[in-house]
């Protein structure tokens, strides 16, 4: 199982890696090698690099810290298991087992579960264990208890001839090892893919394909956006139904939105992409000077954490070319809601709890109830914007009167 674990996120940091630095190779490819570029990046000046890079090298400060304590602990862990019982190697690293007096036992709860915290005395501090494997009723305070002890503190409990390793032994710390470097190697995919587009000159002509007419397209998304806001709808309905006591209607609104959710997002997005896409290579379609390639939009359409901040600034790139009739109070509010319904809902779900008056349970519902209000913003201001894009691209096809296909 934890081999399954930990190859996830290897393989989806790998399809990061791969799409970031393609995403990089399709602009180094455009007349500059990467001693040019090198020298673009550098040319920027100390103010320039802070400003485009603060966010990929916060990550890094970040991920490196958490790698290095992750490194620490793991290392403590393999130490543990490295180190003989006394009785079999009397080393001065050996791990003693002794009879110690239990001078407490409560539980401690956490998102994990219940925890067993058991104080000793002599000076041994206490130790922790999941309360699933050691329930605080096989323990008695005030009597003895044979203790494992390694390094002056208490890493197991021995009872009944089973033995119940606490949470000193830091096995689960390979985790933090591999988010440490995940969150490494994000942060210089990030900070490359900043520096090397804020290096980029303005004006770098990108009109290699041909003018597709977005009707298809946007057919399809004024079909799934409003059926999105249907199941947003439901949700906000569950709510009611939740107000007034009928708490199996409710469960019944929420598990809709939710299923409903499943199969309609990934579609969704999907068709939001190639639309996106096909919006951006118009503009260079029909003429228009634009920056990236085709494949740059899609991967920072779907790479995190490109995909926080690119789509705005590709966005107001198009609005910008095309005239179309975009304000920018627009183009903030349907990016700001977008991402407002996104955080929300991630909220919502991580703080997901069964039980219903906890401040936990308080925090779902407020994240859950604001993400809908959130969504039909974001609904609403995502179909202005369709339109009035598509609308200015087809103008500006039929000034032109260039190809389309």
């Amino acid at each position: 199982m934890n081999n399954f674990a930990v190859a996830i996120p290897i393989a989806l940091t790998a399809v990061y890696i791969g799409i970031s630095f393609r995403a990089v190779g399709h602009i180094l490819e455009r007349g500059q090698d990467w001693r040019s570029r090198l020298r673009s990046i550098v040319a920027l000046g100390p103010g320039a690099l802070i400003k485009h890079g603060w966010r990929a090298f916060l990550l890094l400060v970040v991920g490196l810290v958490v790698l290095l304590l992750s490194i620490s602990s793991y290392s403590w862990h393999l130490a543990y298991q490295a180190a003989p019982a006394c009785e079999v190697a009397g080393t001065v690293d050996c791990r003693e087992l002794r009879q110690l007096q239990v001078s407490g036992v409560h539980i401690q709860h956490a998102k994990s579960g219940d925890e067993t915290v058991v104080d000793f005395a002599g000076g041994y501090g206490s130790a922790t264990f999941y309360a699933s494997d050691l329930p605080p009723s096989s323990l008695e305070v005030g009597g003895p208890v044979a203790a494992e002890v390694w390094r002056g503190d208490v890493t197991a409990l021995v009872i009944d001839g089973k033995k119940h390793e606490s949470f000193a032994s830091q096995a689960g710390a390979w985790i933090g090892i591999v988010a440490g470097a995940a969150m490494l190697v994000l942060g210089l995919s990030w900070l490359l893919i900043d520096l090397t587009v804020a290096s980029m000159d303005p004006d770098i002509d990108q009109s290699h394909d041909k003018f597709a007419a977005p009707t298809k397209r946007r057919l399809t998304l004024y079909v799934l956006l409003p059926v999105f806001g249907a199941l947003l709808g439901a949700l906000a309905l569950g709510y009611v139904a939740l107000v007034i006591g009928s708490v199996a209607t409710a469960n019944m609104l929420a598990a809709v939105y939710f299923i409903g959710g499943i199969l309609t997002v990934p579609v969704l997005i999907l068709f939001f992409v190639a639309w996106f896409v096909r919006a951006y290579v118009n503009v260079g379609a029909v003429g228009l000077r634009i920056r990236h390639s085709a494949w740059f939009v899609a991967a920072a359409l779907l790479v995190p954490p490109l995909n926080l901040y690119m789509p705005y600034r590709l966005i107001q790139e198009v609005v910008s070319k095309t005239g179309a009739p975009v304000t920018p109070a627009l183009l903030k509010n349907w990016w700001a809601f977008s991402l407002a319904w996104l955080a929300l809902t991630i909220l919502g779900m991580v703080t997901s709890t069964p039980e219903t008056t906890t401040p936990q349970a308080l925090l779902q519902e407020a994240a859950l109830g604001l993400s809908i209000a959130a969504g039909l913003a974001a609904i609403v201001f995502t179909i202005r914007l369709i339109h009035a894009i598509d609308a200015a691209e087809l103008a500006l096809y039929h000034r032109h009167g260039h190809g389309m296909r």
